[in-house]
C-alpha cells in the first residue's frame, strides 16, 4: 500500500466518497451497486487472467473475497471496505502510469470511466461480497400483482406479466389453433399433427380444447421417444465405445429404459437416483441396474497398447464432469488441473467430488465388464432378478463362511527353494520381512509358466490345503497407481519326492477373497475356463485357497510344486509379478470341504446359473460399487495427471454449494439423493430452464450449460424460481405436469410474429412477448419426413436400426463393421432409434447440429449451413421419404393438381396455403410436368409429385415449429 494515502487525507478521500453517495435535499441517491450483477463481471472480464483460480498472481485470487478484501491498509489486502481511495485496487485500475495500470497493457484495454466508478461506488458501500445468485436457494413469492391479470393462465404467467409491466410490454396476440397445435405437438411428441386431428382441433369449440389435445399427447407413447433425445445427449449415449476402434456396444436397453421413465413419468427425482446409484439401492431391481448404465455411456478405448488404468480415470472424470453438468449446471470440470478460473471451487474439491465415482468396478477393458443379464422379453425381468438375488445370497453365504480362512494362524509361509520360467522370463525369489516370494525380472514372455519348488520341513507329513497370495510388485505404489494385473489361466499342484516322479495333486476346491472378481479361483482349476484374475489392474493383494481332493501326505524331503500357467497373449502381459505361498496341514481344512452344506453351496449357484442362462438376455455395461475392502483411495492428481497422485481426498460437494448439507455423503446414492433434496439450490433449477430451452429456443439462463458466475443471469429470475419451486414442490418432479402448465399458459401461446422494432429490441425474445418459434430438431425432421410420407413404424424399443445413408462412411480402422441398409418396418423408423456411431455419426442428423455424443452435451448449437439443403433434397432416406409423400398426395382422393398440392402443403405445415403461394406451387409443378419423360411419370422417383414433396419438406414453414 502507498504510504502517501494513510492518515487524515485518507481518511477525507474517504468521506468524501462516501458523502458523494448519500441522499441529499433535491437530489436522487445513485442506486446501490450490486456485486453480482456490476462487479464480478468486471472482474472476470479484466482481472480473473492473471489473479483468478489458475493463475494468482501476488497471493491474489478476485474469486475468493478473503484474497482482496481486508479491513484496513496495513494488511496488504486491495481493497479497503469504506474506503475507495485507500484501496490499491482503485489506485491501480485509474492510474496514468502505464506500468502501474491494471490491467497490463499485453491484458487488454484500461478499465472505463463507468467501470472504475462502479469499483469506486461498490468500495464505498463496503465491498460487500454476494453469494452468486444460482447457490442460493429458489425464491418463493407470492404471486405479484399485474395490469392484465385476466390475461395470466398460470402462476408463471403473473412472473411474466410483472416484467413486462417493468418493461412497459404488452402481450402478442395468441397464435392461431393450427399453429398452436403445431407447436404443441412437435414440443410434446416430436410429430406434426395429423390431418384428422388438425381437423378435429379447429372443429372443437369447448373452452377445454387445448387441455384435451395436451393430454392425449402426454399419454401418447411418441412422449417418451420425443424427451429421450435430449436426455441421451446428456448422457452420451451411443451404439458404440468410441476413440479409434469405435467398436460396437449393445447398451440400446438404457435407451430404451429412458423411453420408458419418460413415458411413465417416473419423478425426476427417481430418475435421478436410479441412473446415479440404482445399484445401490436396497433390494435393486434389474430397472435400476439398468438405469447405471447413465455413466457406461463413458467411451471405452480398446486400441491396443493403450493404458487401461489411464483411460478408467478418463471416464471416472466424464462421469463426475458429467454429472456436475446435467444437475448442477456447473463447469466443474475447469477445476481439473487448478483451481476453477471463475468459481470459488478448489482443485481438491473437484477430486473430492470425483471421488463418489472412483470406486466403480469397471477398468476400461474390451469386455466392458460389469455387465447385467437383461432379458430380451420384459416378462421375464421379475424372474431374472429373483435368480440374481439368489445366486448373490449364496455367493455371499460361501463368501462369509470363507473369508475368516485367509487369516487363519494355521497357514505357514513355504520356503522357495527355485523358481523357474519358461520363455525369456526371469524368476528371482528371496525372504523379504521374514516371507519368502519370488518375483519377476523387467523381461516378460507371452504365455510364460512358472515352476516353483517349495521344501517342506521334516516336521511336516501332510499337506491339507494351499494358499496363493499375488501382490503388485510395488504395494505401496500400486496403491496409488494400480498396477499391472494377472490371468493365472491354469494352477497345478505336484507332489516331489527324493525317488519318485512328480505326482499330480488333484485340487478338489478353490476360493479367493474377491467377493466379485473379475474370474474367480476356481476357473483356475480347469484349463478350458478362464482362469483367476484381477484383471486388468491390481492395487492390494489377491489371495486364493486350494484344497485337495484328498489331504496330501508327505515323505521326508518332499516339496510342493506349484506349476502357474499363463496363456493371456495380449500385450499386456496378465501375468503374477510378485507371488508368495502358503500351506496347511491342520485337517480343518478337510473336515470344512467335506462338508455337505458347502458342496451343496457351490451345486446350487451352479444350478442357479444355469436357470439364468435359460433366459435370453442382452449384457449390458452397468455400475456395479466395489465392496467395502476393495474400495480404492482417491487422490488430487497434480495438474489433472493419474500419474501424479498427491493429497487422499474423500467423498464431498464443492464447499459452494454443499454449505447447507446436514449429513457427510458417503457414496453414489447419498450424491444423488443430495442432488435431489431441498439442500441443493441448482438441481430444480438447471433442469427447469433445460425444459424451458427445448420449448422456447432459449433458456432463461441462455447458458443453460453454465449456472456459474461466468454465465449468464436469468432474463426472469423470480419466473424461473416459480418454476424450480413448483416443479419440485407442488408437482413432484413430475415432468409431464410441468410440461401440461408450460404448453397452457398463455405465455407459451402467444404469436410468434413481431414487429421489426420489436425483433431488434429483443431479438432472442428473452422476455418473451412473443411465442417461440424454432427450427425442427434433427429427429424431428427427419420424423416429421417419416410422418407426411405415411410409412413411419409405430414399432417401439429395441436394437438400433440403420436407414439408407450413403455408401463409403463407416471406415474406422480396425472395425470390420458395415452399414447394412435396414428393410422392411426398421427401415423407417423413428431416429431416436438410429444406430449411433461416435466416429461417423449418422449424416441427416448430424447436418442438422445432433452431437456425436463424445461427451455430454448440454446445448445443441443450431447452425444454417448449405449442407442441411443438400442433405433434405439429395440424402437418399429424403429422396425416398419424398417419394412417398409424393404418392401420398397424388393418391389423396382430389382430382385438380391444385387442390391436391394444397392437401400436400397442409399437410406438411398444418396450415392453409396463401393464393400467392399456391400459385407458385402450381406453377412449379407444370414447370416439372413439361421437363418429364411422359414414359416415366408415374414413376415414384419422377414423379412431379414427388418433386413437389421435396419442395414443401424444405419450406421454412416445414422446418420450423
Amino acid at each position: 500500500m502507498r504510504t502517501d494515502r494513510r492518515g487524515v487525507v485518507g481518511l477525507v478521500c474517504a468521506s468524501v466518497a462516501l458523502l458523494s453517495c448519500a441522499r441529499h435535499d433535491g437530489e436522487r441517491a445513485a442506486p446501490a451497486i450490486s456485486f453480482a450483477t456490476q462487479v464480478r463481471p468486471i472482474f472476470n472480464q479484466h482481472c480473473i487472467a492473471c489473479h483468478g483460480g489458475i493463475k494468482q498472481t501476488a497471493g491474489i485470487s478476485f474469486v475468493y473475497r478473503d484474497t482482496i478484501v481486508g479491513t484496513t491498509a496495513d494488511d496488504g489486502k486491495v481493497v479497503v471496505p469504506g474506503n475507495p481511495d485507500e484501496s490499491e485496487l482503485i489506485a491501480r485500475v485509474s492510474s496514468a502510469d502505464l506500468d502501474e495500470r491494471m490491467p497490463p497493457q499485453n491484458h487488454g484495454g484500461p478499465l472505463s470511466t463507468d467501470e472504475i466508478g462502479i469499483l469506486r461506488q461498490w468500495i464505498a458501500e463496503g465491498a460487500r461480497w454476494e453469494t452468486h445468485w444460482a447457490f442460493e436457494p429458489p425464491k418463493r413469492q407470492p404471486i405479484p400483482k399485474v395490469s392484465q391479470a385476466e390475461w395470466c393462465r398460470t402462476k408463471f404467467d403473473f412472473s411474466v406479466m410483472e416484467q413486462w409491466d417493468r418493461l412497459g410490454l404488452t402481450p402478442n396476440r395468441p397464435a392461431d389453433p393450427a399453429t398452436w397445435l403445431r407447436r404443441v405437438s412437435f414440443d410434446l411428441i416430436g410429430l406434426p399433427p395429423t390431418a384428422e386431428e388438425l381437423d378435429a382441433f379447429l372443429s372443437d369449440a369447448s373452452p377445454l380444447s387445448r387441455e384435451r389435445v395436451v393430454d392425449r399427447l402426454l399419454d401418447s407413447p411418441h412422449f417418451g421417444e420425443r424427451w429421450a433425445s435430449p436426455w441421451l445427449d446428456l448422457a452420451r449415449y451411443a451404439d458404440t465405445m468410441g476413440y479409434e476402434k469405435d467398436l460396437r456396444r449393445e447398451i440400446w436397453p438404457f435407451r430404451d429404459w429412458v423411453i420408458r421413465a419418460l413415458n411413465d413419468d417416473m419423478p425426476f427425482d427417481q430418475f435421478t437416483i436410479k441412473q446415479l446409484a440404482g445399484d445401490l439401492l436396497p433390494n435393486a431391481t434389474m430397472d435400476d441396474r439398468l438405469a447405471t448404465a447413465f455413466h457406461r455411456n463413458t467411451q471405452t478405448n480398446a486400441e491396443g497398447g493403450t493404458d487401461d488404468e489411464e483411460y478408467r480415470v478418463a471416464a471416472v472424470i466424464d462421469r463426475a464432469n458429467t454429472t456436475a453438468q446435467v444437475w448442477l449446471g456447473l463447469t466443474l470440470g475447469c477445476a481439473q488441473c487448478h483451481d476453477h478460473p471463475y468459481e470459488p471451487i478448489e482443485n481438491a474439491e473437484y477430486y473430492r467430488f470425483l471421488a463418489f465415482f472412483n470406486n466403480t468396478r469397471d477398468y476400461d477393458t474390451d469386455e466392458e465388464f460389469p455387465k447385467a443379464a437383461i432379458p430380451y422379453d420384459r416378462n421375464q425381468w421379475e424372474t431374472a432378478d429373483q435368480l440374481d438375488r439368489d445366486i448373490q445370497s449364496r455367493k455371499q453365504q460361501i463368501d462369509a463362511s470363507v473369508e475368516p480362512w485367509f487369516n487363519d494362524n494355521r497357514w505357514q509361509n513355504a520356503k522357495v527353494e527355485s523358481a523357474q520360467a519358461t520363455g525369456s522370463n526371469e524368476l528371482f525369489f528371496d525372504s523379504v520381512d521374514g516371507l519368502w516370494e519370488v518375483r519377476t525380472g523387467a523381461s516378460l514372455a507371452a504365455g510364460s509358466t512358472y515352476t516353483i519348488d517349495c521344501p517342506l520341513p521334516p516336521q511336516v507329513t501332510r499337506v491339507t490345503a494351499v494358499r496363493l497370495d499375488a501382490l503388485p510388485l510395488d504395494l505401496e505404489a500400486a496403491a496409488k497407481i494400480p498396477q499391472p494385473g494377472f490371468i493365472l489361466s491354469f494352477i497345478k499342484l505336484q507332489l516331489m519326492t527324493p525317488d519318485q516322479d512328480p505326482i499330480d495333486v488333484p485340487l478338489r476346491f478353490a476360493f479367493d477373497d474377491d467377493p466379485e472378481p473379475f474370474y474367480s479361483a476356481s476357473e483356475s482349476l480347469d484349463p478350458n475356463l478362464q482362469g483367476w484374475s484381477s484383471y486388468p489392474r491390481q492395487s492390494q493383494i489377491n489371495r486364493a485357497i486350494f484344497v485337495p481332493a484328498e489331504p496330501v501326505i508327505c515323505p521326508p524331503g518332499g516339496k510342493l510344486r506349484f506349476v502357474l500357467e499363463h496363456h493371456s497373449s495380449s500385450e499386456h502381459l496378465f501375468q503374477i509379478r510378485r507371488a508368495r505361498f502358503w500351506y496347511s496341514g491342520d485337517d480343518f481344512w478337510a473336515e470344512q470341504t467335506r462338508q455337505d452344506a458347502l458342496e451343496l453351496d457351490h451345486c446350487e449357484v451352479a444350478y442357479l446359473q444355469w436357470m439364468r442362462s435359460r433366459l435370453n438376455s442382452i449384457s449390458v455395461p452397468v455400475l456395479t460399487e466395489l465392496t467395502a475392502e476393495w474400495q480404492r483411495t482417491t487422490f488430487v492428481y497434480h495438474r489433472g495427471s493419474f500419474l501424479e497422485p498427491t493429497e487422499i481426498v474423500t467423498p464431498s460437494t464443492p464447499r459452494v454449494i454443499a454449505s447447507a448439507a446436514s449429513a457427510p455423503l458417503a457414496n453414489r446414492l447419498d450424491l444423488a439423493r443430495w442432488l435431489t433434496s431441498r439442500e441443493n439450490p441448482l438441481a430444480a433449477r438447471v433442469f427447469v430452464n433445460r425444459i424451458w430451452n427445448e420449448l422456447f429456443g432459449t433458456g432463461l439462463v441462455e447458458s443453460i450449460e453454465n449456472f456459474g458466475s461466468s454465465g449468464q443471469f436469468p432474463a426472469n429470475e423470480a419466473l424461473l424460481d416459480c418454476l424450480a419451486i413448483r416443479f419440485q414442490s407442488e408437482l413432484g418432479w413430475r415432468l409431464k405436469q410441468l410440461l401440461r402448465e408450460i404448453v397452457l399458459s398463455s405465455t407459451y401461446g402467444q404469436d410468434s410474429s413481431a414487429d421489426p422494432a420489436a425483433w431488434s429490441a429483443d431479438p432472442r425474445n428473452r422476455n418473451l412477448a412473443r411465442g417461440p418459434r424454432n427450427r425442427l430438431t434433427a429427429e424431428m425432421i427427419r420424423d416429421q419426413a417419416l410422418s407426411v410420407a405415411g410409412v413411419m413404424s409405430e414399432k417401439m424399443y429395441g436394437p438400433a436400426v440403420m436407414p439408407p445413408q450413403p455408401d463409403g462412411l463407416w471406415l474406422s480402422a480396425y472395425n470390420g463393421e458395415s452399414w447394412h441398409d435396414a428393410i422392411g418396418d426398421d427401415r423407417f423408423r423413428r431416429a431416436v432409434y438410429t444406430f449411433c456411431k461416435r466416429t461417423s455419426g449418422y449424416p441427416g442428423l448430424l447436418s442438422f447440429d445432433a452431437p456425436t455424443r463424445d461427451v455430454c452435451v448440454v446445448k445443441r448449437i443450431a447452425t444454417n449451413t448449405p449442407l442441411q439443403a443438400l442433405v433434405t433434397l439429395n440424402d437418399a432416406a429424403f429422396v425416398e421419404l419424398a417419394q412417398a409423400f409424393g404418392q401420398r398426395i397424388k393418391n389423396c382422393g382430389r382430382a385438380d393438381p391444385r387442390d391436391k398440392i394444397a392437401w400436400g402443403y397442409r399437410l406438411a405445415t398444418s396450415r392453409i396455403p396463401s393464393p400467392e403461394k399456391l400459385d407458385r406451387l402450381l406453377e412449379f409443378y407444370r414447370e416439372i410436368c413439361k421437363s418429364t419423360d411422359p414414359t416415366k411419370v408415374n414413376a415414384a422417383a419422377a414423379s412431379p409429385y414427388s418433386i413437389v414433396a421435396s419442395a414443401l419438406l424444405n419450406l421454412d414453414e416445414a422446418l420450423t415449429k
